[in-house]
């Protein structure tokens, strides 16, 4: 069994995954595998990750085109010979160490039975004016309740252990619509996290990211969250299913509050005026009052 398995998707990334790959084979960590899933790029493209694969001996497998989050829910399934997991973007720089850091805190835990997630800082560093940030999110306050609303990890920034995976995926994929979300759901209801301030990674923001935020893309979640059902509703409403013999006390009754399919209005009240905070930004905390109150989540 490895050590660490690490997981990447690609995706037609061919002026940035060589750099990416060669991040991962100078880690410093024993027992590090990388597997590729192809997302159905194009000819030149495929034929650049098999010129890779002669330099580098990554596992690669080439599928049809499922979008980001079942490619990588696919790496998943069907790598088991794994202690720990991490998800590796196609265009980002990891520092020698991010999954020896990783590994260490995993393994000083005292109890290893419960699904564990590790998450690094990390600089984003944005492509077009070459400027350069730091994220991180401190873990004081982000309990169960706040994970239902706004996530702290990034995919590419976390490592799990083999319960954590066994345990993501009881859930059904077609319901989740994000990995490192349906996580944090699962380390906070079950398990432990812990956000490392020490950065690991270095994550390129650029105009192909698939999970870019831009004024469009916020607009356009707006627009889903008022025509369809709400992500937050639908991974709920999975996590309920999923979990209804594992959740109780106050976790189990904030599930049902987000799951419901019916609109309450007393239900709805109670969320829209809960004293605590549901999301770090106070624009995004109107709008998503405003959301509960009118029964959109």
């Amino acid at each position: 069994m490895n050590k660490v398995a690490v997981l990447m998707s690609t995706y037609n990334g061919g002026s940035y995954v060589e750099e990416q790959i060669k991040s991962i084979y100078e880690q410093t960590q024993d027992g590090v595998k990388l597997y590729i899933r192809d997302d159905g790029s194009d000819p030149v493209f495929i034929n650049q990750l098999k010129i890779l694969q002669e330099k580098y001996p990554f596992v690669l497998y080439l599928g049809e085109n499922v979008g980001f989050l079942k490619s990588f829910w696919w790496l998943l399934e069907h790598v088991e010979d794994a202690q720990y997991y991490s998800f590796a973007d196609q265009d980002d720089i990891w520092y020698a160490t991010k999954l020896e850091h990783a590994v260490v805190w995993l393994e000083n835990q005292r109890m290893k039975n419960v699904p564990l997630l590790y998450h690094c800082a990390y600089l984003v560093k944005n492509e077009e004016t070459d400027e350069t940030s730091m994220f991180y999110y401190a873990e004081d306050g982000y309990d169960f309740r706040r994970s239902i609303t706004e996530n702290h990890y990034s995919g590419f920034a976390m490592v799990i252990n083999r319960m954590m995976r066994d345990e993501m995926l009881k859930g059904d994929v077609t319901q989740i619509d994000y990995h490192d979300w349906w996580a944090a759901n699962i380390a906070k209801a079950f398990g432990n996290a812990y956000n490392d301030k020490t950065v690991g990674a270095i994550h390129r923001a650029h105009q192909k990211n698939v999970t870019k935020i831009t004024f469009k893309s916020r607009l356009q979640w707006l627009k889903r969250m008022l025509t369809e059902e709400t992500d937050i509703k639908k991974r709920m409403k999975e996590f309920d299913r999923a979990f209804v013999d594992s959740i109780s006390g106050q976790n189990k009754r904030w599930v049902e509050r987000f799951a419901t399919p019916r609109y309450s209005f007393l239900n709805a009240v109670f969320k829209t005026f809960y004293p605590k905070r549901f999301r770090p930004v106070m624009s995004s905390e109107i709008v998503l009052r405003i959301l509960m109150l009118i029964g959109r989540v």
